[in-house]
């Protein structure tokens, strides 16, 4: 998948939602990546969402934000 990640919203400790640039339009794509996402060190729990294209990662807040956008990417 040759898209880019935004993290759009950062500001709860232990949480960034990332939007994809383009959003992908497959629900089987977004079903794997919240999987994938979730298998990661350190990730919590995630939500897609195919409408808006985005996705919620909670995360240990002991964590750094660039790790984890990095372990995503």
């Amino acid at each position: 998948m040759n898209s880019s990640l935004l993290a759009v919203h950062t500001k709860v400790a232990g949480r960034v939602r990332f939007r994809l640039k383009p959003r992908p339009s497959a629900p089987g794509l977004w079903s794997w990546l919240g999987a994938e996402t979730r298998r990661l060190p350190g990730i919590n729990a995630v939500r897609t969402n195919t409408v808006t294209g985005s996705l919620l990662v909670f995360f240990d807040p002991t964590e750094d934000l660039p790790d984890i956008t990095a372990r995503i990417k």
